[in-house]
């Protein structure tokens, strides 16, 4: 805990407060070491009336090594004695520690999001002791992103899914409200790192008196998207190492800082098209990612215990798979997008400003290394999307959404059986995490072409060597992590 104090130049300085609750551990705890000491030098044989005084106060102190024992008699008793409430002692106060650690890092999560992941990145640095050059890494990012790809219009699904959406109804949009840009003015922070525009977020919520003129601009924009500026769709890409091998430039992950501008923009969009989505309900239940209302991965770490426990438990079978996308988010096709857009019958106003927008998308990929700033031309981005934006998470899921409709539709999953009712589960998803369950392997192989195929014609690929199985015949465990 940090204190502010004066001293006598009247000058603010920290001065670090130790908690009560440690210092008064730390009391008993150094009490009981001295104690011990001082039984294991009287052990030794040492008599010296100093000592011999002390001793005979450390019995009368420990006369019992609990209520329930009988009293103790000899040194070796009195040595366990203080040797055990030691340990107790010691292991309160790493439990207070950690327990006191967990609510500091609450805190600073909940009041300093940026603070809270540098911290996390200090504590799990990856030093860049070779990284690639720029050329590697142009080439590298610039063949994922700047090559357009489409999706297979004949695919075998493509009827299912048209069927299933005749029953939502066209998105209602004239123009972006000023409730609605009040509203994602509340939820931007001030002080987010900025795209090229250097412009922090604090600006826009201060100068109230440019909001209606914003205002105008963002529904001129809706209704003219060629008046989008291209400078305003362009953003700075910063690299972040996954794992140690750093000379690979596959093995970084891409954060996007866009133009506050922009951001505020799409936000806007994004809270129309999820009021849509919401009204509708077209987001599959087994997607809790970009969901209002959900606690979202919590929720899916708490619903995959219980089918788990349900096999254990009633000794049933259960097959289950890992699935990873390989770059997901830099993958997904431009026109697999705007078409899942028109399948959920979002506004054509929101459909052709993000056709215009994705036109426009250009990056440039800085690497910060310990001899220089490694900093890449702009890379015209034709295929995937921005990771840092509201929006991009959400057109993520509209456009993984029909491999949930899919899936439902084969209902091979796993049964969940109470008394009251039934329920099967073939999947959870949480944006590009899934999870296959199935009750026989020959369903859950099924289930896994179902994916491949759907993938295949979406032009996505999946990441076979972290596509693990786990079977469970019986209640147990039979094979972990077998690999596809």
């Amino acid at each position: 805990m940090l204190h502010l104090i004066n001293n006598n130049n009247n000058k603010r300085r920290t001065a670090h407060i130790t908690p009560s609750w440690e210092r008064r551990l730390n009391k008993k705890i150094e009490g009981l070491r001295a104690d011990l000491a001082r039984m294991l030098e009287y052990k030794r044989g040492n008599r010296n009336r100093r000592l011999t005084r002390k001793v005979n106060e450390i019995k009368n102190k420990y006369k019992q090594h609990t209520k329930k024992n009988s009293p103790n008699t000899s040194t070796d008793q009195l040595i366990d004695t203080i040797r055990q409430r030691l340990a107790i002692l010691s292991k309160r106060m790493k439990q207070y520690k950690k327990s006191n650690a967990r609510k500091s890092d609450n805190y600073l999560f909940t009041n300093n999001q940026k603070a809270f992941y540098n911290k996390i990145n200090e504590d799990n640095n990856i030093e860049l002791t070779e990284p690639p050059t720029k050329e590697e890494i142009e080439t590298f990012w610039g063949e994922i992103w700047s090559n357009s790809v489409t999706y297979n219009n004949e695919a075998n699904f493509m009827h299912l899914i048209n069927e299933e959406a005749v029953r939502i109804n066209d998105m209602a949009c004239s123009q972006i409200t000023e409730e609605t840009l009040t509203s994602q003015m509340s939820k931007i922070h001030n002080w987010k790192s900025p795209g090229p525009d250097k412009i922090h977020n604090f600006w826009l919520k201060k100068l109230t008196s440019m909001h209606p003129k914003l205002l105008e601009i963002f529904n001129n924009i809706l209704d003219n998207p060629q008046n989008l500026p291209d400078k305003i769709c362009e953003g700075v890409t910063y690299l972040k190492p996954k794992n140690p091998n750093t000379k690979n430039p596959a093995h970084y992950r891409p954060i996007t800082c866009l133009n506050t501008i922009y951001k505020l923009l799409t936000g806007c969009i994004t809270q129309i098209v999820t009021k849509h989505c919401e009204n509708q309900q077209i987001i599959a239940e087994e997607q809790k990612g970009s969901r209002i209302g959900t606690l979202g991965c919590k929720e899916q770490l708490t619903i995959d215990p219980i089918i788990m426990n349900q096999a254990h438990k009633k000794k049933r079978n259960l097959f289950t798979c890992f699935i990873d996308y390989i770059k997901a988010y830099d993958k997904i096709p431009h026109s697999w997008i705007i078409h899942s857009l028109k399948l959920y019958k979002i506004n054509n106003k929101v459909i052709n400003l993000l056709q215009n927008a994705m036109t426009k998308w250009k990056t440039t990929v800085q690497l910060k290394t310990p001899k220089e700033d490694l900093k890449t031309g702009k890379i015209s981005i034709k295929r995937g999307i921005y990771q840092g934006d509201s929006l991009s998470s959400l057109l993520f899921c509209l456009s993984m959404n029909s491999l949930s409709s899919i899936l439902k539709h084969n209902n091979k999953g796993f049964t969940i059986k109470t008394k009251e009712q039934k329920h099967t589960i073939t999947h959870l998803f949480y944006m590009d995490d899934l999870k296959l369950y199935a009750d026989s392997e020959r369903n859950l192989i099924n289930i896994i072409k179902i994916v491949e195929k759907f993938s295949i014609d979406i032009n996505m690929e999946l990441g076979t060597e972290k596509c693990k199985i786990q079977a469970i015949k019986k209640g147990q465990i039979i094979t972990t992590r077998q690999p596809i």
